[in-house]
């Protein structure tokens, strides 16, 4: 059995969408997905769409816990903290609700 494990995707469509062709090149047949779905980049709710498609586990991250509003982004430096409140501005509910329902281990 094939196995892939992937985190810290932060909202980069184009690195997720190049890891996910990789898998598919190689035949992974079960896919973990450990956390940071959004964070930085400008495709969270695309990024979120196309894991819950293909992974079998998704867990939670820092990051996803601050967008969805979980947690306090305590440790955010000032660029990460002007990302996430973007990030949390432009998910939609669903995404919000999907995010809260990860958990993080």
């Amino acid at each position: 059995m094939r196995l892939a494990i992937f985190s810290d995707i932060h909202g980069n469509l184009e690195a997720l969408q190049a890891v996910l062709e990789r898998c598919a090149d190689i035949g992974v047949d079960r896919t973990l997905c450990l956390g940071d779905l959004v964070g930085y980049g400008v495709d969270p709710n695309r990024c979120i769409e196309q894991v819950c498609e293909v992974a079998d586990i998704v867990l939670a991250g820092n990051h996803d816990w601050v967008a969805a509003g979980l947690e306090e982004p305590r440790y955010f430096n000032p660029m990460a903290l002007t990302a996430i409140r973007w990030t949390a501005a432009e998910l939609t509910g669903a995404h919000i609700a999907y995010l809260q329902a990860r958990p993080l281990t």
